[in-house]
């Protein structure tokens, strides 16, 4: 299950897209099937501070929080639980918790 931190600071969680298609492909390609990619706020350190500050996301300076990885290990273990999915991958976005539409 890839995952990722993205700033967001332009067009929000689709920044993190290509970046976990192409490592998810990689995964693909060593016959590990991707049922699922993750994406959560994650502070930009070599750049101009409004990425951090002013993007979509909001302020995200002090993220990924701890409470952004309990998150994600939740959804880990439930994928896990579920097993391989017909469907192959269901990408899910960061849209309610973190007000981006």
């Amino acid at each position: 299950m890839p995952y990722c931190t993205c700033d967001g600071g332009h067009t929000g969680y689709n920044e993190a897209v290509p970046m976990l298609r192409y490592i998810g492909q990689f995964f693909e390609h060593e016959g590990i099937r991707v049922v699922d990619d993750i994406a959560v706020p994650g502070i930009f350190p070599e750049t101009d501070e409004s990425y951090n500050t002013k993007g979509r996301f909001g302020i995200i300076t002090d993220r990924p929080t701890e409470q952004d990885l309990r998150e994600v290990e939740g959804r880990v273990l439930l994928a896990v639980k579920k097993g391989p999915r017909a469907s192959g991958r269901s990408t899910r976005r960061c849209t309610e918790r973190f007000g981006q539409s």
